[in-house]
């Protein structure tokens, strides 16, 4: 596994890869990120005002966590997803949640743009793409390189900015096929409702109408959960090997240095004879 994933890989290539990672270990997959998703779960059982914002950052943790899973696959041939919700230190998942915070702020502030008058929107839009694209890899970055906050922000940016089309078609198709599963998803689950409006009604009052009924929220809320839990942890392993593709077509990888980082997650190694204290010669 080592040597596939440490070389440079086409975006097909990627995507096959993830989803063979993804299929094999997709047990262990689904356990972290079921567990992951029980906060947002919580706050929309208790109708608290802060379920979105959990929710994204619950897809940052999803991100920062399958980065640990794969690096760790470097060098054991088991997804280490009980390990990774027991042994993970708190620093680490607070330095995740701030990076993930961080990357909501700019996402929101972009998510303003139609509220706002030109030339305000267009700036504000431009900054929600950016976000989007140059910020992609900043959970992998924190994990990977321990830049923390802004720096990961930033070193994101710069990595993407090495081959940013590729960068941008990796992403499109992980949110189409995100797309397609969440659109799948919540047409099982929307009811059969006749809103009749009148022919002068806009079509965004006519939406405001659909989105006001509790059944489609319903369907809205549980979409996006199964659509996170069969989808996301799938994206996020592919961005972890585009992480992997852009940096190592300018800088090289220590295998040493990330062994450093997942210790805590792998085995102790065996001791043996030959490499024992009392044959130090050997």
């Amino acid at each position: 596994m080592k040597e596939e994933l440490l070389r440079q890989h086409t975006i097909i290539q990627c995507l096959a890869l993830g989803f063979r990672i993804y299929r094999t270990n997709f047990i262990p997959i689904l356990i972290l990120s079921a567990t992951l998703l029980v906060p947002p779960i919580i706050s929309s059982i208790l109708n608290l005002e802060i379920e979105h914002i959990l929710f994204f950052l619950t897809i940052r943790l999803t991100e920062a966590a399958m980065t640990l899973g794969i690096v760790v696959l470097m060098f054991q041939p088991i997804f280490p997803a009980i390990g990774i919700l027991k042994g993970t230190r708190p620093r680490l998942v607070f330095g995740a949640i701030h990076v993930g915070i961080l990357q909501f702020i700019f996402f929101l502030v972009g998510s303003m743009f139609a509220v706002l008058p030109l030339p305000l929107n267009a700036i504000l839009f431009f900054c929600l793409i950016i976000s989007i694209f140059a910020f992609a890899l900043a959970q992998t970055i924190y994990i990977i390189e321990e830049e923390r906050g802004f720096r990961a922000l930033v070193a994101s940016y710069r990595l993407a900015q090495t081959n940013m089309p590729k960068t941008i078609i990796t992403i499109i198709l992980l949110g189409t096929i995100k797309l397609f599963f969440f659109s799948a998803l919540f047409l099982s689950f929307i009811p059969n409702i006749e809103l009749n409006p009148s022919e002068n009604e806009e079509v965004v009052t006519q939406m405001l109408t659909l989105l006001q009924n509790p059944e489609v929220l319903s369907a809205l809320r549980w979409s996006q959960y199964l659509g996170y839990v069969m989808v996301y942890p799938f994206a996020a392993i592919v961005m972890v090997l585009l992480y992997f593709d852009l940096k190592l077509k300018h800088f090289t990888i220590e295998e040493v240095s990330l062994r450093s980082r997942i210790a805590y997650l792998l085995p102790d190694p065996v001791m043996t004879p030959s490499h024992s204290p009392e044959n130090p010669e050997n």
